[in-house]
This record gives C-alpha cells, structure tokens and sequence, in this order.
C-alpha cells in the first residue's frame, strides 16, 4: 500500500488570504461609514456668515491594499485632524478615535502598540 501526501499550503494559505482581506474591507467600510456619522457637523442654525457645507463630512475616504495588508481612513479636509485633536484653542472632538474603538468592539478586536506599529488582534 503507497501513502502520498499532498502539500495544499499554497491554496490553503491563498484561501486564508482572501478571507482575511475580505475582512479587512469589512472593517474598513463600517469603521470609514462611523466615522462619517460622528463627524462634527456645523450647529443647526449657524451664527451670521457661517456656512453649514459639509465639507469635512464629505471629505472622509479610505484606501485598501489587500497585498500589502493595509487599510486607511482619512479627511482630505485640511483641518480634519484639528477637529479630531483639537488646538489651544479648541478642545478635540474624537470622532475618529470613537469610530475606530466602536469597530473594534463590533468586530471582537482589539489595538495593540508593539514595536511602535499598531497590530489588529482578537479581543
């Protein structure tokens, strides 16, 4: 009797690849769809000269590079991340931050800081 075994690494690790970008591009969307809900808007009836736009709102975008394992939500508005952090003379609102706590929780995760690099891992 012949035993062969055959070596399948290669689908199975292509397989684990797509789920796991897959998931990413989840998490990605739900974090990039709080993000945009939390965002600061202007007050319902703005002070005299003040513009209710959206501009901020509107801004926020993402980037995903399942090959690199890689994903990024980010404002093209200039003054996002001062909204975000705040200045001297306005305190932050962390919309952002929020978001990214509450897609971590939704999807059983968790941030952890090694080495300087932010790692996503289960909760």
């Amino acid at each position: 009797m012949e035993t062969r075994i055959n070596d399948n690494s290669d689908a199975v690790r292509k397989a684990a690849d797509r789920k796991f970008s897959g998931l990413m591009q989840d998490f990605m969307e739900h974090f990039t769809m709080l993000v945009k809900e939390y965002c600061p808007h202007p007050p319902e009836r703005p002070p005299s000269g003040y513009q209710r736009t959206g501009t901020l709102q509107l801004s926020i975008d993402n980037a995903f590079n399942a090959t690199k394992k890689f994903m990024q939500v980010f404002t093209t508005a200039g003054y996002g991340g001062w909204v975000e952090l705040g200045t001297k003379k306005m305190k932050g609102q962390l919309y952002m931050l929020r978001a990214f706590k509450e897609t971590l929780h939704e999807f059983g995760l968790k941030a952890v800081v090694r080495g300087g690099k932010w790692r996503i891992e289960p909760a």
